[in-house]
């Protein structure tokens, strides 16, 4: 007769499967949660470094290639493009703005649509100066600030 044996089998049951499975939904759920607001810190900061980055990049392209610019806001939009000033408006730079941005008006003056319109001279000086604000959700404004002459900007927490 052959002695049979039984092994000694273990596992895992389904209820501890489940206890386990739901415990890994909960902890990244949890952490999805805790990694949205910093995501829009980062899309913010993003977006000025690029916002500062593409008026420096404007100023610069504008002294290069000895042609003037023209540099739009639009509001409703929610994007900013800098073309070439000639008769067929050479697109140099577009961008969208992120929805969690606003426009806030400051002391440029707003013409339907465009919010902000100013040239870059060949020299890379503006011909208007002034200041703007960006909203962003948490209720934080940034002040832009655009100096006469120099075509310098600035961007400061208020």
């Amino acid at each position: 007769m052959k002695n049979l044996q039984r092994s000694n089998q273990s596992g895992f049951t389904l209820i501890e499967m489940l206890l386990v499975l739901s415990i890994v939904l909960l902890i990244s759920f949890i952490s999805s949660i805790l990694v949205s607001p910093q995501y829009l810190l980062y899309e913010k900061e993003r977006f000025f470094s690029q916002f500062k980055a593409d008026m420096l990049y404007s100023q610069q392209y504008a002294i290069s290639q000895q042609k003037q610019l023209n540099v739009k806001i639009y509001l409703k939009e929610n994007r900013y493009e800098v073309k070439e000033w000639t008769t067929t408006y050479k697109p140099v730079i577009v961008r969208e703005i992120p929805k969690s941005i606003r426009i806030e008006k400051g002391t440029f003056p707003a013409v339907g649509n465009v919010y902000m319109d100013f040239n870059l001279a060949t020299n890379g000086r503006t011909n208007r100066f002034g200041t703007f604000y960006f909203l962003v959700d948490d209720n934080k404004r940034y002040k832009v600030t655009f100096q006469l002459g120099a075509g310098r900007l600035y961007v400061v927490e208020e």
